[in-house]
C-alpha cells in the first residue's frame, strides 16, 4: 500500500515533534544531577539501619522532580571515590546539582569527614585517606549554574570517635560536624547543626530525612523555604532537641525543586536578610551574626542581631569568670595530687605555671600515660587513680630518703661524709708533719726551712 505525500509529510512532523519532546525531556533531565549515598552497614562499627532507606527515598524523589540520580548504597571509599568524580563531571553542565549523604560523617581538628563503609579510624592521621572530606565536593556543586545543594544526614553520634587514637594533641575529634562556609550560589544543609548530634530515627527514615521528603516535592516551595519547613518539622518531632541548619546563602533569584502549578501565581521570594535570619534568630554563634550585621547592614533585623550578639557577649563573659574561678580550683587539686605522689614541690597557688605543667609532664612519664600535659579534670583524675609516690625522692647533697623524706646524713666518730656515703677519716702522713724525722729503714726525706717552719717530703 501507497501513502499519500500528505500522510508521510504528518508521520514526519509526528515523529520529529516526539525526537523534540524526548530531546527536551533529556536535556532538562541533564540540567538536574544528583548523587544519592546512603551508608548503613559498617564493618567496623554497629550497623545504622536508616540510610539505606533514607536514601532510596530521597533518590526517588528527586527523580520525579526531573533529576538525573546516581544512588550508591553502603559504599565503600573506592565506591564513594568514583561516584564522586563521575557526578562532578556531570555537574559541570548542570544548572542544579545535589549531594545527598545519610550515614555516619565526623569533625576532626575542624575539617569535616563522610566516612564509608570500610574505614577503621584508628588515628586522627587516617581520616585521610579512609574518608571524604566535604571540602572535596564543595567545589563539585559550585560548578552548576543555578544552584549547588549539599545535603548530610551525617550528624549522628559517632561511634568512631570514642576508639580513636589522635596523633597530634591539637586536632580535636568532635561530636558532630564542623562550621562551614561555602561561597558561590551553595547550600550546605545539616541534619544538626555544627556540634550537635543528629536521631537515625525507629522509623523507616531519620527524622531530618523525613522532614526533608514531606516538602521537597511541593510546588511554587521556594528553596530557603523548604529549609524552614524542614527546620521547624524536625524541631517538633525531636522536641527540639534536634535543630537543623543551612550554611550558605544565594542571590535575590527565586529557586524552585518543584515550580508552581501552572497558573498559579508563585509567590513573592522572601528578602536575603529575612531568610538569613529565620536561620540565625537563634542562634549562639556571635560571628555569624557579626557576619549578618556586616551583610545587611541596612536591614530591619539589625538591631535584633545587635541585641542578640550583646546578650551573648554578657553570657560569654559570665561563663568565663565561671570558668576561671573553676580554672584555679582544678590547677589547685592538680598540683595537690601531684604533691601526693612526688611530683611537685612547689607552692599550692592554683595557677598552672610552668612548674606545675613541668610536674604533671614529669609524672606522664613516669606513669606511662597517654594524656595530654593539659590542665583538666582528667588530669586530676588520673594522677588521682595513683595511691603510691610515682616520682622518686630526690634528696640534696649531705641528706639520704628515709621513707618519704629527706634527713641529713650524720656519720660516727672517726668517719667523713665522702660522695653520700661514710668512710673512715683518713690520717695525715707522718711526713707531713714539720720535725718528723725520716722513716726508719728508708732514704733520708728531704727537708727545707720557709719562714722558720720545716717541711719534708
Amino acid at each position: 500500500m501507497r501513502l499519500s505525500f500528505d500522510w508521510c509529510h504528518r508521520l514526519a512532523l509526528v515523529a520529529a515533534l516526539a525526537g523534540a519532546v524526548l530531546g527536551a525531556q533529556a536535556a532538562n533531565a541533564q540540567t538536574r544531577v544528583a548523587l544519592v549515598i546512603g551508608n548503613g552497614a559498617y564493618r567496623h562499627v554497629p550497623v545504622l539501619p536508616n540510610p539505606a532507606n533514607d536514601a532510596g527515598d530521597v533518590a526517588v524523589s528527586l527523580e520525579r522532580l526531573g533529576f538525573s540520580v546516581r544512588r550508591v548504597t553502603d559504599a565503600t571509599f573506592d565506591d564513594m571515590r568514583r561516584a564522586l568524580i563521575e557526578f562532578g563531571q556531570r555537574a559541570r553542565r548542570a544548572e542544579i546539582a545535589v549531594v545527598f549523604f545519610a550515614g555516619h560523617g565526623m569533625e576532626i581538628g575542624g575539617e569535616n569527614w563522610l566516612i564509608p563503609t570500610d574505614a577503621e579510624l584508628k588515628t586522627d592521621l587516617n581520616a585521610e585517606h579512609e574518608a571524604i572530606a566535604l571540602k572535596s565536593i564543595l567545589p563539585m556543586v559550585s560548578a552548576a549554574s543555578k544552584l549547588g545543594l549539599v545535603v548530610l544526614d551525617a550528624c549522628r553520634n559517632n561511634p568512631f570517635a570514642a576508639k580513636m587514637q589522635r596523633t597530634v594533641r591539637t586536632r580535636a575529634v568532635s561530636r558532630g560536624l564542623a562550621y562551614v562556609e561555602p561561597s558561590g550560589s551553595v547550600l550546605v544543609a545539616y541534619a544538626a547543626r555544627d556540634g550537635t548530634t543528629a536521631a537515625d530515627g525507629i522509623g523507616r527514615n531519620s527524622p531530618f530525612t523525613a522532614a526533608l521528603l514531606a516538602h521537597l516535592e511541593t510546588p511554587g516551595l521556594e528553596i530557603n523555604f523548604l529549609f524552614r519547613n524542614v527546620r521547624d518539622d524536625v524541631l517538633q518531632a525531636t522536641q527540639r532537641e534536634q535543630e537543623p541548619f543551612v550554611y550558605g546563602s544565594l542571590s535575590k533569584d527565586a529557586i524552585y525543586l518543584k515550580p508552581p502549578a501552572a497558573g498559579a501565581a508563585a509567590a513573592a521570594p522572601p528578602a536575603a536578610d529575612e531568610v538569613m535570619w529565620s536561620f540565625l534568630k537563634d542562634t549562639s554563634d556571635a560571628a555569624a551574626l557579626k557576619r549578618f550585621v556586616e551583610q545587611f547592614p541596612a536591614s530591619a533585623r539589625r538591631g535584633d542581631a545587635e541585641r542578640r550578639m550583646s546578650a551573648l557577649a554578657v553570657e560569654a563573659a559570665k561563663a568565663a569568670a565561671a570558668a576561671q574561678g573553676d580554672r584555679r580550683e582544678i590547677a589547685r587539686s592538680l598540683q595537690l595530687e601531684l604533691r601526693r605522689v612526688g611530683c611537685f614541690d612547689g607552692a599550692i597557688d592554683g595557677e598552672f605555671s610552668d612548674a606545675t605543667r613541668a610536674a604533671l609532664r614529669n609524672f606522664v612519664k613516669l606513669a606511662a600515660l597517654r594524656i595530654p600535659d593539659d590542665l583538666s579534670l582528667d588530669a586530676v583524675k588520673a594522677v588521682r587513680a595513683f595511691d603510691k609516690r610515682v616520682c622518686p625522692l630526690v634528696c640534696q647533697a649531705g641528706e639520704r630518703a628515709d621513707g618519704e623524706r629527706c634527713v641529713r646524713i650524720a656519720c660516727p666518730s672517726g668517719q667523713v661524709l665522702k660522695d653520700g656515703a661514710c668512710v673512715a677519716e683518713r690520717a695525715p702522713s707522718p711526713a707531713a708533719r714539720p720535725g718528723t724525722p725520716a722513716p726508719k729503714g728508708g732514704a733520708a726525706a728531704k727537708c727545707f726551712t720557709f719562714q722558720g717552719r720545716q717541711f719534708c717530703e
